[in-house]
């Protein structure tokens, strides 16, 4: 297999890949162009943000209470979304290109890298605001609080989850033709991947409140 080997396939083929065959586009060797990836990920999180907001206009019976969602949900966009993971995000694609650039035997491009990130994103995306809409419902909805909390713990522990097998999926695919490294260097990356999600989550959720 070489480098030449990628295939930039139909945006909306794609889309239909990142649903229905999770693994699909990083598996395939295929991608899209890098403006795609870009313009996508710019109109898809305001709109599930759009959509989240209705959910939760539906949901509430007074001012205080719709106050009490919107606050929550500004501030899980802002500060998680918006400003600390958004670096977090960058690094790690980076990082993927890097140690593929350097270890792998037949390296993969960074719009195909891009495209591939991506997909992981949107998947673990689509499950976080899920998460924030069902977890600002139970504050919303009082008498259903507990399994909306609830469910809407186990939607962000999902979305790490994805993010991180996403993460891992990739690379691994990235060092199919370095074998004898594969694990090492598999093993070295989810370290630093874990390690650089621990601080993020302690710089959002300790050292920002605290400030």
């Amino acid at each position: 297999m070489t480098k030449n080997s990628e295939k930039r396939i139909n945006f909306f083929t794609y889309l239909l890949n990142i649903i229905v065959k999770p693994t699909s586009n990083i598996r395939s060797n295929t991608y899209v162009f890098w403006l795609w990836n870009v313009i996508f990920t710019a109109i898809t999180v305001p709109v599930f943000v759009m959509i989240v907001l209705q959910i939760n206009f539906s949901a509430s019976t007074d001012e205080i209470g719709l106050a009490s969602v919107l606050g929550l949900i500004i501030f899980l966009f802002i500060m998680n979304v918006s400003v600390y993971a958004l670096p977090l995000l960058l690094i790690n694609m980076l990082l993927i290109y890097l140690i593929n650039k350097k270890a792998s035997n037949v390296p993969n491009s960074l719009s195909k890298v891009f495209s591939d990130h991506t997909n992981v994103f949107t998947q673990s995306l689509i499950l976080f605001f899920l998460g924030v809409a069902s977890f600002t419902n139970g504050h919303a909805l009082i008498n259903n609080y507990e399994l909306f909390a609830f469910a809407g713990v186990l939607l962000f522990l999902s979305s790490l989850v994805v993010y991180l097998a996403g993460s891992l999926g990739m690379m691994r695919f990235y060092l199919r033709d370095n074998k004898e490294n594969k694990m090492k260097i598999s093993f070295i990356y989810i370290v630093i991947l874990v390690t650089l999600i621990t601080i993020y989550t302690c710089g959002v959720y300790i050292i920002v409140p605290l400030y």
